[in-house]
């Protein structure tokens, strides 16, 4: 990780998503989810300093609704309905994409639902849930590759 952008999430990854998607950087606001772009870090880091002293993010953000049945299963939550055949294609290809997590959606919740070990990532669009779980991901294998953990075959990507 570049040290400007260590220092970046380090500062605001409480409050917003980083990312780096086709060569312009961004960040969404944990709250309304709300994008900033910019070409470089540093006007990202200008950005996210004037878009939080006009409107704060809270810290602690945590979407209403989003830990009240994470410990249920899919089966469990009371009036589930069965997903439309959109969502259902939506599902096939993010569990496709993201085969070490398990991928639900709940109908009731209106939430996209990643489980994998010990994390939970709920969230309220699938465009939503492939960012977080790409940016777990990228620091995973970051982590990884600074311990010199080996990585799979079946992977098919070279570490960063």
């Amino acid at each position: 990780m570049l040290p400007a952008l260590e220092a970046l999430a380090f500062h605001w990854g409480d409050a917003y998503l980083l990312s780096y998607f086709r060569d312009r950087w961004a960040a969404l606001r944990r709250d309304n989810y709300r994008f900033i772009t910019a070409d470089t870090l540093t006007e990202l880091r200008n950005a996210i300093e004037a878009d939080y002293e006009n409107n704060p993010v809270p810290r602690a953000y945590d979407p209403s609704g989003a830990t009240d049945y994470l410990d249920a299963g899919d089966d469990d939550i009371p009036g589930d309905d069965d997903p439309d055949a959109e969502t259902l294609t939506v599902l096939r290809e993010l569990q496709t994409v993201f085969p070490m997590w398990a991928i639900t959606y709940s109908c009731q919740m209106r939430s996209w639902i990643a489980r994998t070990g010990d994390k939970t990532i709920c969230e309220n669009s699938p465009v939503l849930l492939a960012m977080a779980l790409t940016l777990i991901e990228r620091r995973e294998r970051q982590a990884k590759q600074d311990t010199g953990w080996d990585w799979p075959r079946w992977w098919n990507v070279s570490p960063p």
